[in-house]
């Protein structure tokens, strides 16, 4: 009997997730994620992880086998590699500029991880996101590469301004 419960659970879990789609809002720290996860119909969990996109992925898929995955996180200091790992492992992830992200009056007075990643899990399942402009790695190192030039040329300026003056 233990044996057919076993199969009827994993039998139900992919008949349940199979097709569907499962929204994750990511809020990211540098130790730790706060990742909430959301069906069409309502909202199935909150949880704290490492900051480790295969966990993630991992969790995603032994919790929601068959379900297509959708992801979020902020704008800020992680920058892009979020997305990109997402991305290679199949899962479609935008990023949200802040500022954007729909807010009502009572998430604005009581700030929290786990409430920005629940908004941010909500406002993708209501589709009032876009996300921003991501640009490929190539483009990337080549304005880090030109930014860092201009640095150099300041500075040589400067010295160079320092010299003259004495």
């Amino acid at each position: 009997m233990h044996q057919f419960s076993k199969l009827m659970k994993k039998y139900i879990k992919v008949l349940i997730f199979d097709g569907q789609i499962i929204y994750v809002g990511i809020d990211c720290h540098l130790k730790s994620w706060k990742d909430t996860i959301r069906s069409d119909a309502f909202e199935i969990s909150t949880f704290s992880q490492d900051p480790n996109t295969e966990k993630l992925v991992k969790h995603l898929n032994s919790n929601y086998p068959g379900a297509k995955y959708k992801c979020v996180y902020e704008a800020g200091f992680s920058g892009f590699w979020l997305q990109r790992e997402l991305e290679q492992y199949g899962i479609e992830c935008i990023i949200a500029h802040p500022a954007d992200i729909p807010t009502m009056d009572k998430e604005k007075k009581q700030k929290s991880d786990k409430i920005d990643s629940r908004k941010l899990s909500r406002s993708l399942k209501n589709n009032e996101i876009d996300g921003i402009y991501v640009p490929s790695a190539e483009l990337q190192e080549a304005k880090s590469l030109l930014r860092t030039r201009v640095k150099i040329v300041n500075d040589v300026t400067r010295v160079k301004s320092r010299i003259k003056f004495f």
